[in-house]
């Protein structure tokens, strides 16, 4: 069939024939007498044909009589949209004049991109503030628990299908009798179809993961009464739309009406855009080569040829986990220097992330009290050298202007989170935590307390605390310092950076020889969150709880009180429980060296969420479970006297920090067979002085608790 022509072709086409008659009147003219009658009808009809067609040359003119022509795109994005309470994936595009939203829809051949119209607004008819006294509506904010069932789906899904490559790489040849190697053409269908049902599978958690993410509203609305509310990952992306649109707000001096084909057209001419911007696409990683989880060493060297103010820039990084982008570090100010035009910030910092493949990197300026982004750049992690020579030099070209260099330095969390001998003989690091309780004469180690001390003092409103990583020099200062004179090192915590003193407090759990939970009660923790019976997997969790050694007992009760305090701010500092289970879950838990998990790097890599859904559990248990247990009491015992309070700590669904819901809530814990095991036997009734290797005397735990009614129910595991 012949192509149907665009709008373009269907404006231009009048005036080429306006053009052949002009050519035609000019014969005529030049033919025809002066004293002819017919030559001043004709010397005016051609006159009146010239002055039009010399002034579809003008672009001004031509612009409006084509519908935009000539307009240029500004800026364009993927974001989510909010309507009629749902949320869509949509394609925003800004141009000079028009702001215009776009549905992608894949082509019928899956080859391409097909973008439709969903509505458009006038720069010129564009207001960010609504009209009178209008109250705003709320944002249904995306919970917690469903968060952590997206992600928990993710890393399985994953699991899977790294399972499923070994396995097509062991079985895919076989050796015939020749000794030559053929194919087994058979496995390998069975496993592509298998493969492609889980790839799809995981494009669709992924997409799930990203559009449920988002929560900062940019509301915009126009003249004609109609509302518009985009939802943002955060406020740097915001603060960019508002900008573009309020710059080119002042050029737009008139309304703009286009039709649904003006627009189609617009949209049409704008997919080599698309094309070139593949940053922006929501990608699926499945080759383990493809991401890094672990502990990412980054020094933020410098930046040159920025076009910006030269004082007090700093640089903030932010890495990907399932395609959302959190802030994960952030440098001191520093000054350009003038005769080098070199911003110089040598700082770094220890980043723990999960999943990751993409890093953005932006670049602040001061003015007038106020932070503008400057340059910014994206980087797409080199994992295989990463991974194979621990440590590279990236060089990131930054927009508009500008590169920015960094060192990367790639730990597995195994080799990362292993065992650290102390630094001196007397220091605190590296001791075991009962060491540490009599050397001090306290049941908690006074560098817990001093950090969180300091934390409730100066960070509760810091936004990404305990998520956002402190400068390495700082946090390596205080760690000497708590190791030699802790009186200075209490000083010294004052006053440095709030980010520091939290990243110290995780390192600390992170570098203790036996951790917070214990190695050897790590996989029956596991196995106790996997329980199908929710009041079996409840029981079994308080009892473990209650069988951890008495220092490690109190700690743990003291820091879950810690986070608590934390998520109850989170309208200030952006970290609700569901982050703060995800930031210190690996510090707190880990599996031991000679552990199944230890040893298997798939089974690793599925177990990332099983520290966060464990500690989860414990920080949204009554506070009768953090009572320390009297001489001859048992868990069951204390279930059974705080069985009337259970309905009063649940979370809603609408807000993840409150305490006193009475809607229940719960984790996904679906665990692989390789992973963990659901055989039990019956529990001791141990007291948190007790020594945990009693309890480990069986192999696991009991489906049957023989005490009294639970404390607390969790609906969905």
């Amino acid at each position: 069939f012949k192509d149907v022509p665009n709008v373009n072709e269907l404006l231009r086409k009048p005036i080429e024939r306006l053009q052949s008659y002009s050519l035609v009147l000019n014969d005529l003219c030049q033919h025809t007498p002066e004293e002819h009658t017919d030559f001043s009808v004709l010397k005016q009809s051609l006159n009146v044909m010239s002055d039009f067609i010399a002034s579809t040359h003008d672009p001004r003119a031509f612009q409006q009589l084509s519908g935009g022509f000539n307009r240029e795109l500004v800026k364009q994005e993927l974001v989510v949209e909010l309507t009629e309470g749902s949320r869509k994936i949509r394609r925003l595009f800004l141009f000079h004049d028009v702001l215009i939203s776009a549905k992608e829809k894949s082509t019928r051949h899956g080859n391409g991109i097909k973008l439709e119209p969903k509505w458009y607004l006038p720069l010129h008819d564009l207001k960010f503030h609504p009209p009178g006294l209008e109250a705003l509506r709320p944002v249904p904010v995306t919970s917690d628990h469903e968060l952590s069932v997206i992600k928990s789906r993710l890393a399985e899904i994953k699991a899977q299908l790294n399972r499923g490559a070994k396995e097509k790489e062991r079985k895919g040849s076989t050796l015939d009798k020749d000794g030559s190697f053929k194919r087994n053409f058979k496995t390998q269908l069975l496993g592509g179809n298998r493969e492609d049902k889980l790839r799809k599978k995981l494009q669709e958690q992924q997409v799930s993961y990203w559009v449920a993410t988002p929560s900062l509203p940019l509301r915009l609305y126009g003249t004609n009464g109609k509302r518009f509310v985009f939802l943002l990952h955060n406020e740097d992306e915001r603060e960019s739309w508002i900008t573009a649109m309020k710059k080119l707000q002042p050029k737009a001096f008139q309304s703009v009406s286009l039709s649904q084909l003006e627009i189609q057209d617009l949209l049409s001419r704008q997919k080599v855009h698309l094309t070139r911007d593949q940053d922006e696409v929501i990608e699926v990683q499945t080759d383990e080569d493809e991401y890094i989880t672990g502990i990412l060493r980054v020094r933020v060297t410098s930046a040159t040829d920025l076009k910006a103010k030269q004082v007090g820039l700093h640089c903030a990084l932010e890495l990907d986990e399932y395609g959302r982008f959190d802030r994960k570090a952030r440098t001191l100010p520093v000054n350009t220097d003038m005769t080098t035009l070199t911003t110089t910030w040598d700082q770094d910092f220890e980043v723990e992330i999960a999943g990751a493949h993409m890093m953005k990197v932006m670049v602040f300026s001061k003015y007038l009290l106020k932070e503008e982004v400057c340059a910014s750049g994206k980087l797409k992690i080199p994992v295989k050298d990463l991974k194979s020579n621990k440590r590279c030099k990236v060089d990131i070209k930054l927009h508009p202007q500008g590169n920015v260099t960094l060192v990367l330095e790639y730990f597995t969390s195994l080799a990362s989170i292993g065992k650290r001998p102390g630094m001196i003989s007397s220091g605190v690091f590296g001791f075991p935590m009962d060491v540490i309780a009599k050397r001090e004469r306290h049941d908690i180690p006074l560098i817990v307390q001093t950090c969180v001390d300091e934390v409730e003092k100066r960070g509760l409103t810091e936004v990404g605390i305990y998520r956002v990583a402190g400068v390495l020099r700082d946090v390596q200062e205080l760690r000497v310092a708590f190791d030699t004179d802790y009186l200075q090192a209490q000083q010294l915590a004052s006053e440095t950076d709030i980010h520091a003193v939290a990243g110290l407090l995780k390192r600390y759990f992170r570098e203790l020889p036996d951790p917070l939970f214990t190695d050897e009660l790590y996989m029956s923790f596991v196995q106790a969150l996997g329980l199908s019976d929710p009041e079996a997997r409840e029981q079994s969790l308080v009892t473990l709880f209650h069988s951890l050694p008495l220092v490690n007992f109190k700690t743990a009760v003291y820091v879950f009180r810690h986070i608590r305090n934390i998520a109850a701010h989170a309208e200030f500092n952006k970290m609700t429980l569901n982050n703060l289970a995800t930031v210190f879950g690996p510090n707190l838990f880990r599996p031991g060296a000679s552990t199944a998990i230890a040893q298997n790097p798939m089974a690793a890599a599925f177990d990332v969420m099983s520290p966060v859904n464990i500690l989860m559990f414990f920080l949204i248990c009554p506070e009768e479970v953090y009572d320390e247990l009297n001489p001859g009491s048992t868990p069951s015992s204390v279930s059974k006297s705080g069985s009337k309070k259970r309905s009063g700590f649940n979370f809603s669904e609408d807000d993840s920090t409150s305490v006193s819901s009475t809607h229940s809530a719960g984790f996904v814990t679906s665990i692989p067979s390789s992973v963990a095991t659901t055989t039990v036997s019956s529990p001791l009734p141990l007291t948190p002085t007790s020594s945990s290797s009693a309890l480990l005397s069986s192999t696991s735990i009991n489906t049957t608790p023989s005490g009294g009614p639970l404390r607390f129910k969790q609906s969905v595991i």
